[in-house]
């Protein structure tokens, strides 16, 4: 049986594995907790198991997608949502959708649109002075 520290010390490889898979595969629609646990040679319950008190998988999975997003909506305005699903890895545009709206309450319209707002203020406003 495997001691504390051990145990601790392969769950956290296992961590930072996953952690690399899904950075490298997030894109791919099919990028999914059993394909990460499959890629390491692990089941579906050891993968989750060596995340316990930290952020689960699919939370990972989701956020990375999710940022993703919301930085091709930021930085090419012109794209279509739907490509900015697919690029992120989204399987559609509504699942796009839903995942920012859970993290930021908005939509890709909306973001799109407080980013105009900003900036616009921004170049309206003078820079502020700060003191140190």
């Amino acid at each position: 049986m495997a001691t504390s520290s051990a145990r601790d010390r392969r769950d956290e490889a296992r961590r930072a594995a996953a952690l690399a898979v899904i950075q490298k595969r997030f894109r791919e629609p099919q990028c999914s907790v059993s394909s990460v646990a499959e890629e390491l040679h692990l089941s579906v319950r050891q993968l989750y198991r060596s995340f316990v008190g930290h952020e689960s998988p699919s939370e990972i999975i989701s956020r990375v997608r999710t940022s993703a997003a919301i930085t091709l909506l930021l930085n090419d305005r012109g794209l279509p949502a739907p490509e900015v699903a697919r690029r992120a890895g989204f399987v559609d545009p509504g699942t796009m959708r839903e995942h920012l709206r859970r993290l930021l309450g908005m939509g890709s319209r909306e973001i799109r649109s407080q980013c105009v707002k900003l900036s616009e203020l921004t170049r309206r406003s003078p820079p502020a002075q700060v003191s140190e």
